[in-house]
């Protein structure tokens, strides 16, 4: 490694062979191959890269051509890396794993040098192409594999930027010292926000699993006054603010499902013939409403009268609150 830019001379376009070469070399052993002869006499290609301390941007452009990974090749040469490549010119497809991203002028796409991947182009294409050390990219190792090939639009604030840190990393003039070590972190802090905008599966699964056990953890503990975001977030071992996102992928926050389910307990119990003797106050604080009337003005903000109204109006009906796009049952 070192603390230093250095560039490659701009290339003339060569052929199908010699580009195969050149490509390996540049990135990582891999195999090109085109659909007919005719398309392998024709063929031209080009590649000029930038490398950094250990971060490396590249152009590189063909004709119609498809680029193949393979365990063989990872088994030859395995830099623990992925490429980061923005579709500049002509349509282009990524598979890796069971995902294909098809790409257009604007898109980006991750995928693992570690892992089989193949990219198509049926026309003549321009692309961009970072390659990154997972080890360096500030986001979890273990997502990053649930998010190659996958589209990603070049549109968000994270990705507008990245694209054009990478626009001018490919032609940058040189830096040494300290100016290469912050740009690379600069670039792959990005790498990790760009990421974390993506649908992660393990994520949304996470997400359904802290929503369940906060729902659960919420009706056992709504008569203690302190139960709030940070104590749940406690008791969970997570964040408050992984918590709220959570509550927030069902349409409501945790203070608004709180206090609906303490209503929807308290109008259930105002309700119930057999408790028509218990007074409003002993219900009411049961469930965590200690200042009467504060709970007389939330109480008819959402039942639209007061408690003891509702009791006469309602008998022994039951009654469910809306949370979000949820109920609260």
């Amino acid at each position: 490694m070192v603390d230093r830019e250095t560039r490659d001379a701009p290339a003339p376009p060569v052929g199908l062979l010699e580009w195969n070469d050149v490509i390996s070399q540049g990135f990582v052993p891999l195999t090109a191959r085109t659909q007919s002869a005719s398309d392998a006499r024709d063929f031209r290609g080009t590649l000029s890269s930038v490398a950094y301390r250990s971060v490396q941007v590249s152009d590189v452009s063909g004709r119609r051509v498809t680029v193949e990974r393979s365990v063989a090749s990872i088994a030859r040469s395995d830099p623990r890396a992925v490429k980061l490549s923005l579709q500049l010119r002509g349509m282009g497809r990524v598979d890796q794993g069971a995902r294909t991203a098809t790409l257009f002028p604007g898109d980006l796409v991750i995928y693992d040098t570690s892992e089989p991947y193949t990219l198509a182009f049926d026309e003549p294409f321009a692309m961009r192409v970072a390659m990154v050390p997972r080890a360096l990219i500030a986001f979890p190792q273990a997502e990053i594999g649930q998010l190659t090939a996958l589209r990603i639009s070049g549109r968000s604030m994270p990705a507008r930027l990245l694209t054009h840190m990478m626009a001018e990393m490919s032609r940058s003039g040189l830096m040494g010292g300290a100016s290469i070590r912050m740009v690379e972190s600069a670039f792959v802090e990005l790498v990790g926000a760009v990421l974390a905008e993506l649908p992660s599966p393990a994520r949304t699964a996470s997400s359904h699993a802290i929503f369940s056990s906060a729902r659960r953890l919420i009706d056992q503990r709504l008569g203690e006054e302190e139960l709030d975001t940070t104590s749940v977030a406690l008791a969970l071992h997570v964040s408050p603010r992984h918590l709220q996102k959570a509550f927030q992928r069902h349409g409501t926050t945790v203070a608004a499902w709180i206090r609906a389910r303490r209503l929807e307990r308290c109008a259930r119990e105002l309700t119930d013939p057999l408790l028509a003797d218990e007074p409003v106050s002993a219900i009411r604080s049961r469930f965590g409403f200690h200042d009467a009337s504060h709970f007389a003005r939330t109480f008819k903000a959402q039942f639209g009268m007061s408690p003891r109204e509702f009791r006469r109006h309602h008998g022994a009906a039951i009654t469910e609150v809306v949370i979000g796009d949820r109920r609260a049952v």
